[in-house]
């Protein structure tokens, strides 16, 4: 497998004891078929249209911790497949973010999110956005929007005050609308500057700016950080 996994559930085919003696081509070589007959862990992951279970949404699922953890035949150490698919996870999350924008189109900064250890961001190629997901492609109508009308985000279009498209439509969420409509009146550098001043005074990112209560209140607040470097 090109992702470094012979398996879905995160064991080492190549380092199993039986493998040659029963003449094995591994989990994934089989289609979740090994020597002992189809597997539930395999078949599970394939239905789910993932290359290995930490990639799942679900991880470390009920299924997964039973098999890593069972007395008789789990993992030894227990818990290794798990770790493995965590481990394989993290490799190609960070591979994906080199040299990215870390902002994503909507406006969101992909590495404060609370996904950012589980998606390369939507401008990579290993995007996994929680709300991305919840679409047939993986791609958001605020990504979808932006490529279509060639820009490099919400932020550089001029229906964005107005828009309710994709994210924007979350009526408990204000971060990505309000960072887009930030960037768009002070760039992105006032924006990165003005994010770590809010967080470093202990506004929680993007808890704190979601719990604001209203689009105007969370821009309110981003606007008070903004503002410091001119009151003192």
């Amino acid at each position: 497998m090109y992702k470094g996994m012979d398996s879905y559930c995160g064991l080492s085919c190549e380092e199993c004891e039986y493998r040659e003696e029963f003449h094995c081509g591994g989990c994934v070589a089989t289609g979740g078929n090994p020597f002992y007959g189809p597997c539930e862990l395999a078949a599970c992951a394939r239905k789910k249209k993932v290359d290995f279970c930490g990639e799942c949404k679900d991880f470390c699922c009920e299924m997964l911790h039973r098999y890593s953890y069972d007395d008789q035949e789990g993992d030894d150490p227990k818990g290794e497949r798990i770790e493995r698919c965590r481990q394989m996870k993290e490799y190609l999350v960070q591979r994906a973010k080199a040299g990215t924008d870390p902002i994503a189109r909507c406006g969101q900064h992909c590495t404060y999110c609370l996904q950012s250890q589980w998606c390369g961001g939507c401008r990579s190629d290993y995007a996994c956005c929680s709300f991305g997901t919840l679409f047939p492609d993986g791609q958001c109508e605020n990504v979808i929007c932006s490529k279509q009308r060639g820009l490099e985000g919400c932020y550089q279009c001029f229906d964005l005050p107005a828009c309710s498209k994709g994210y924007y439509n979350i009526q408990t969420e204000y971060i990505a609308k309000v960072s887009a409509i930030f960037i768009q009146r002070y760039g992105k550098a006032c924006f990165e500057e003005t994010l770590k001043k809010a967080m470093d005074d202990g506004v929680a990112y993007p808890k704190g700016f979601n719990q604001a209560g209203s689009l105007r209140a969370a821009m309110d607040l981003m606007e008070h950080y903004r503002m410091q470097d001119d009151l003192f």
